[in-house]
Parts: structure tokens; sequence; C-alpha cells
């Protein structure tokens, strides 16, 4: 909720820190209504969203790539390999699993992030940053729709459940492979 509270404030069209360094660079003209285009409010809620979680992510692939040895970064020069190569054909491979963990991860905590968009937007301007969560919400609370409510975050289970479990499968299957 702090972030979400932070990034509004940020993202205000009169006083906000984003449009207010617009305006001290000479492109006011060109401040946007982040919160309040239906075009941007999404740019804007993965902006946020990107801000929040990029240093999770970076740690997750920075411990895969501490994970490859230096034996094997070396014989790959040794064998003439471009820099290029050397990522394509020797970390790549070897971090793969720790950013398809984290893409996992993060995409499962996406279709939950409610209260960011709830504090952020309210699912706004009109239906343009409404989730499934949110949609939820909406429905079950707003609109006193039960029945859609329950569908909504039924279909929710099914979008995640399509995502993690061939996930869990490949991960089992490479762990018994090793």
């Amino acid at each position: 909720v702090t972030v979400a509270i932070i990034w509004s404030w940020m993202f205000n069209y009169s006083r906000g820190g984003l449009n207010s360094l617009f305006r001290l660079v000479g492109l006011g003209d060109l401040a946007p209504d982040w919160l309040g285009n239906p075009n941007l409010v999404m740019f804007s809620v993965i902006l946020m969203l990107g801000w929040k979680f990029v240093g999770y992510g970076s740690l997750v692939v920075l411990g895969g790539l501490q994970g490859v040895p230096n034996s094997q970064i070396e014989a790959a020069r040794l064998d003439g390999a471009s820099t290029l190569q050397v990522y394509r054909r020797v970390l790549l491979p070897q971090v793969w699993g720790h950013i398809l963990t984290i893409t996992l991860l993060l995409s499962m905590y996406l279709l939950k992030t409610f209260d960011y968009i709830h504090v952020l937007t309210g699912g706004g301007p009109g239906w343009a940053s409404t989730l499934f969560p949110v949609l939820v919400y909406r429905k079950m609370f707003g609109e006193l729709d039960y029945a859609g409510g329950a569908a909504a975050a039924t279909f929710m289970f099914v979008l995640v459940s399509v995502v993690a479990v061939p996930y869990l499968i490949w991960s089992r299957r490479d762990e018994a492979a090793s």
C-alpha cells in the first residue's frame, strides 16, 4: 500500500514528481495525466510494479549467475567463444531455471495485485486498469454479484493453474534427470 501511495504522488497530474520533472526540463506540454488517461494507466501500473519487483528478480538471477563456475566461462573463452557466445551457450542455459522461476512467481503475483491497483487507480478510469482481483472485488462488494465474483475468481485460479502446472511438471522432470 505504501508503494502505491508514493507512486500516486509521483503520478499526480498537477504536482506529481514525474510531471514536475517534465516541467522543470521544459517539456511541460508533454506531461501526461498518468492515472486519468485510459491509454496510460496500465503503463503507469506496470511502471510502478516493475520498480517494486526489479530488485527481487535481479537478486534471483544474480544468485543463479554466481552459481556458474568460472572454469566453464574460462573454458569457453579458451575455445574461442565471443562474449555473446559465452552468454548464449554457457550462462543462459545455467540460469534459465532461475529466470523461469522468477517469471512464474512474478506472473502469479501480478495476477493478484489487488492492493496496488485499488489504492493507485481503483480499477479506473472506467475499467482501464481492472484486473481479475479488482473485478472480483467490484463484483462481490460493489455490485453484490457473488456468483459473478466467484466465477471471476475461479477463472483467475484456472489461469494461474495453466501457467503453474506445466512449470511444476517441468521442474519435477528436471529434478529427476539430475
